[in-house]
């Protein structure tokens, strides 16, 4: 398996995201005996990657505001 993000929601519904790291585990053989991963929650991580994504989106936008004003 792969690493890959899974959007779940807790108990309470409240949305979170997950970020999975997982391999199967096999015998001598070849068999699948079981799966081992890692589970971890990335919400705060992807909120503040998406915060920051806006700010740049509107700071760009200014600057190209004043960059249309001072080329008048």
């Amino acid at each position: 398996m792969e690493n890959y993000e899974v959007e779940m929601k807790k108990i309470d519904g409240t949305p979170i995201t997950i970020s999975t790291n997982s391999h199967f585990i096999y015998d001598d053989e070849g068999n699948v005996l079981g799966v081992e991963g890692v589970f971890r929650d990335i919400t705060d991580h992807k909120l503040a990657d998406r915060a920051l994504k806006e700010s740049l989106k509107e700071k760009t936008l200014l600057l190209r505001e004043i960059h249309h004003r001072v080329k008048e």
